[in-house]
């Protein structure tokens, strides 16, 4: 989960390469959103404000994977988001937000660089199947105590 760790730095700093941060950067490309293609594509429209991404919220509090409250519109940015109340324990939530971002993050570039098309379930299932890895990856990483005889 490496990704997981440097994704998340880059997000806090509004450092991911979005079409918008991009053509601040005097680069000369299409700014428009891969998903939706009609707003310009920085983090809070790419993460939150795009139709398409909304779908991909939708459905993970439709499967239980995020609390509803993640998702409401008294929030303005991910980093807002990220540090709200959850109803799950603070790791879980991180962990799951972070592994659903990073799969919209991932789906969007495969959408960019390898013109592929996005399935909103196929995106769950990654965040859920990157979670479950990290989840386990964590417990072999664990020193081995045996249950006490008594």
């Amino acid at each position: 989960m490496p990704k997981l760790k440097i994704f998340p730095w880059q997000l806090c700093h509004a450092s991911l390469p979005t079409k918008a941060t991009l053509s601040k950067k005097c680069m000369n490309i299409d700014s428009l959103c891969p998903f939706c293609q009609s707003e310009i594509e920085d983090q809070n429209h790419l993460f939150l404000h795009c139709p398409i991404s909304q779908e991909y919220w939708t459905l993970a509090v439709a499967h239980n994977w995020i609390n509803s409250n993640f998702i409401s519109s008294q929030y303005y940015s991910i980093l807002q988001r990220l540090l709200s109340p959850i109803n799950a324990t603070f790791a879980t939530k991180i962990e799951r937000v972070l592994s659903l971002l990073l799969s919209i993050w991932n789906t969007r570039n495969n959408i960019v660089f390898s013109n592929e098309t996005s399935i909103p379930g196929s995106i769950l299932i990654r965040a859920k199947k990157a979670t479950a890895e990290g989840c386990i990856r964590h417990k072999l990483t664990q020193p081995f105590h045996p249950p006490n005889p008594n």
